[in-house]
């Protein structure tokens, strides 16, 4: 729901790719609150989920907190859809995270 208003609105994903201020605990993204993920073909999960990789990236440091191999159990928590590996994995592929979640190694 946009600030200010008390009925909810579809939003495209650009809206929120670049938000400043992500809180999945209280459901706030930018300055939409009560946000809800919901259901979307394929295409969208896909362009959902490498948001969700790049956003987890950019606050979570390399090798520290959450490891490469964590974020698809999280993406599959937080997100409403089942977060398909083959999916998952173009998503990586393609998200723009920093170097050390690319590196292998501990």
């Amino acid at each position: 729901m946009p600030r200010g208003k008390s009925d909810r609105e579809t939003i495209a994903v650009e809206l929120v790719e670049d938000a400043a201020k992500i809180d999945f605990e209280d459901n706030k993204i930018g300055p939409f609150s009560l946000v809800e993920i919901t259901e979307t073909p394929a295409t969208d999960r896909y362009l959902i989920i490498k948001w969700f990789i790049e956003q987890v990236c950019s606050v979570v440091p390399p090798k520290q907190g959450v490891k490469k191999h964590q974020i698809p159990d999280l993406a599959d928590r937080l997100l409403p859809f089942d977060v398909r590996d083959d999916i998952f994995k173009a998503a990586w592929a393609d998200a723009k995270i920093p170097e050390g979640f690319r590196k292998s190694g501990r």
